[in-house]
Formats: structure tokens, sequence, C-alpha cells
């Protein structure tokens, strides 16, 4: 069986704005039970989706109903078994009513605010990626790749296989767009890594502006999943005395990040490097990018 939790983005107050399927991926795709969630909480539980239906419609997958096949509007991610029973058991959902909030931030206003004056995060994160990308490693795995952050770095003669994973369907989209030279190299993973993924090995893990959306210890089971051999990540230091209240940069898209507050935690490099240090990396680099307003951009590269 799959699981699945589908995230209904435009619903009225008396339509779930959650789903949960429980999928017989052996027999269509069909599903064998489901939850519908309410905005209150309440749920209702639906031993036989096909009861009264007049047409048996099966359940797509998360990467297709990411890629609007049931219309824009939903976004769905995979959950554990025991997620699913749990809600089913439960006279209240207890989980999210809304998806991670990168998934409601358009690519066009994230790339222009990052490459705003007052901010230039995106001409640092180039200049990274380019010395994260020389590791020399065969495969790679980025985490947030946005619409190819650093993709333009990337050598398909060097590099046989490279994962960009990122919560927003849309911005792997732009990535195969952009990068038609990496057709066949680049495997896109629409996945919210705070929550239920699967992911496969990569010798380099690159993680920009990432760990401060999920938690060093949400990162570090992450990178013991994909086990690599190096681990470079880049951490937004704000200046002194700017704190949580002056992580996004002011620009006039500066309103299009009010969401992000709830995941959005300051990472302070120790606290990074003694979370992988437990799980067997050592500080082998660190380099600094100067940004406006103080602020900088920390590389921090671990090895096994």
């Amino acid at each position: 069986m799959e699981y699945l939790k589908l995230f209904w983005l435009d619903a009225t107050a008396s339509e779930p704005a959650v789903i949960l399927y429980e999928v017989d991926a052996a027999n269509e795709r069909l599903a064998a039970r489901s939850i519908d969630i309410f905005a209150d909480r309440h749920r209702r539980n639906i031993p036989d989706l096909y009861a009264d239906a007049i047409e048996i419609v099966p359940i797509p997958t998360a990467e297709e109903l990411n890629a609007a096949v049931w219309g824009e509007g939903f976004y769905a991610c995979p959950i554990s078994k025991a997620e699913f029973e749990a809600a089913w058991a439960d006279c209240f959902y207890q989980g999210e009513l809304k998806p991670n909030p990168w998934v409601g931030i358009a690519l066009s206003d994230y790339e222009a605010h990052m490459c705003d004056e007052a901010v230039r995060q995106q001409q640092a994160l180039e200049r990274m990626a380019e010395r994260q990308l020389a590791f020399g490693a065969e495969t790679v795995m980025i985490f947030g790749i946005a619409g190819g952050n650093g993709l333009r770095h990337a050598d398909p003669k060097r590099i046989k296989r490279l994962y960009g994973v990122d919560v927003n369907a849309s911005y792997l989209a732009a990535c195969r767009q952009r990068y038609p030279a990496l057709s066949g190299t680049l495997y896109c993973i629409c996945a919210d890594l705070r929550g239920e993924v699967s992911l496969p090995h990569a010798e380099l893990l690159i993680a920009n502006l990432l760990v401060e959306y999920i938690g060093c210890g949400r990162f570090t089971e992450l990178v013991k999943q994909v086990a690599p051999k190096y681990v470079s990540c880049g951490i937004q230091l704000d200046a002194v005395g700017e704190g949580e209240k002056g992580f996004v940069s002011a620009s006039p898209y500066l309103h299009i990040f009010d969401g992000l507050d709830v995941v959005h935690q300051a990472i302070p490099p120790a606290a990074l490097t003694k979370a992988l240090a437990e799980a067997g990396y050592r500080l082998i680099n660190e380099q600094a990018e100067l940004l406006p307003g103080e602020k900088r951009l920390l590389q921090l590269d671990f090895a096994l």
C-alpha cells in the first residue's frame, strides 16, 4: 500500500482541506480507504471511496498531482502508514492543514528577491555552487534546488547523476526547462523534507539556505539516509542583533515570504557542526560570502 496526503489549497469551508489516501499500488492505484479532513480538524473516514461513484478514478502519484493532473490548487506528499492509521483512529486530526509555505511562493518573485541589489544572495549562491560542484563527485544531490541554483556549473560529462530536490513542483519544472543539457543526468524529486521521504544515495549532498527550514536534527537524519561522502551547506548569518526578524532581507518582494516564519529557524554554525560530527562528519572547510546589511552566507564543508 501507498499513503498520500493531498492538500486542497482552494477548499471552501464545506470541502476537505486535506485528504489522506490509502492507495493499492498493485491494483491500478485504486484507493482502499480515504479520510476527508476539514478546516476545524474533524474528519470523515471513507472505507469505500467508490461506493457511490459513477466512474472509478485511480489516485495519481504525488508527482503527478503536483504536476497539476487534477488541476491547480493541489499539493501532495507521501506519508507513512502510521500517520494514516493515527488519523483514522483520532476524533480530530492532529497534523498540518496547510502545506509547506514554500509551495505558494512564485519562482519569479523568489528569484527577483534573491537577485535584488539589497539582497544579492543569488550572486553569492552561484559562486558557492561553483566551489561545491568542484568536489568531483559523480553523483550529487541538491536540497532546495529552486529554479536551478548553481546548475549552470554542473558538468554532465563528469556528473553521472544529479538529484534536484524541492518542495515546489513548479521550481523543478523550471529546472528541467532551463537546463536541457542535463537531460538524462538531472532527476527531480518533489518532496517536503520535513516529512516522509525516501532518497537515493549520492556522493555529494549540497544544502544551501535549506537547513534553516528543517532544523539540524532533521537534516542530520536525511544526511544519514543519503549517506554522502561530502556534505556542503550554505547558511545565512544575520547582522548582530538582527535575529529572526531580519532573516529575510528587505526588498520590494519582502512580503511574499511572510508565511515562512512558521518553518524558519536560525542555525548557529556550531550547532550544525556538532550535529554532523555526531553523524561521523568532520568540518574540512568554511568560507563566507559577504551580503548587504552586514549579513553573511557561510559555506561549511564536511567529509566522512
